[in-house]
């Protein structure tokens, strides 16, 4: 892997969360389109418990946390 600035790294720690956080929206627009969670799966690497958890409404933007 090549190396990167700190600066660098931030960037895209910032782009990456920008873009995970339509992960739900997405999932549900992907199987609203008549995507199968199998295909869901296998396009965006996402474990097809996570998929039915954001289609069963018990994901959002906020995450599980363990306590």
């Amino acid at each position: 892997m090549a190396k990167v600035t700190a600066e660098q790294a931030a960037t895209k720690l910032t782009d990456w969360r920008a873009v995970n956080e339509q992960r739900d929206h997405l999932v549900r627009q992907a199987h609203d389109a008549g995507l199968a969670i199998n295909r869901i799966h296998h396009l965006s690497g996402i474990a097809r418990s996570t998929i039915y958890d954001i289609l069963e409404g018990k994901r959002g933007r906020a995450r599980r946390t363990t306590t």
